[in-house]
């Protein structure tokens, strides 16, 4: 029970935190904590630019477990638990840690852990040489890294998929 409450109280201060910081218009970015540190377990946040095309501005720690729905305009990186959907304008990054199961609507959709559920990404989806891939994905753009493991079908259309 008090693991429970341990791990309420930790996703309601990194919820909060998340949600202050999209309310005072400046997205609060939860990188500055983790640059640099053994924590993200394998992805090289100091060149997330270079890699990404962009900085993570939230990530979603190894020991939160979330269920129901996520929206976000900009980027996310998950490296815990998720099960439900996910609704995306921007980057969305599955870390090497990360276990997911949702249906993903997105614009860009990285992965380097599991993922059980369909993609549906209006640029492109990566799928990188740690990351397993169950269900469907609907792209115009795809790459999948010798050593990924993808089961699923590949749909791709010429750029008119629509996010949202």
């Amino acid at each position: 029970m008090e693991d429970i409450l341990n791990s309420l109280k930790n996703t309601f201060w990194v919820l909060l935190a998340f949600i202050i910081g999209h309310i005072k218009g400046d997205s609060y970015s939860f990188k500055k904590k983790y640059k640099n540190s053994n924590d993200l377990k394998g992805v090289d946040m100091s060149n997330q630019k270079e890699e990404y095309g962009e900085d993570i501005t939230t990530i979603i720690a190894e020991d939160l477990e979330i269920k129901g729905t996520v929206k976000f305009k900009s980027s996310l990186m998950i490296k815990g638990v998720l099960e439900g959907e996910i609704f995306s304008e921007g980057l969305l990054v599955i870390g090497p840690t990360a276990k997911v199961t949702a249906t993903i609507t997105t614009k860009n959709f990285i992965s380097h852990g599991h993922v059980t559920g369909n993609v549906t990404a209006s640029d492109q989806v990566i799928l990188k040489n740690t990351s397993t891939h169950q269900g469907d994905i609907t792209t115009p753009n795809i790459t999948i890294e010798s050593g990924a493991v993808f089961n699923g079908g590949c749909y791709m259309k010429l750029k008119d998929i629509n996010v949202l």
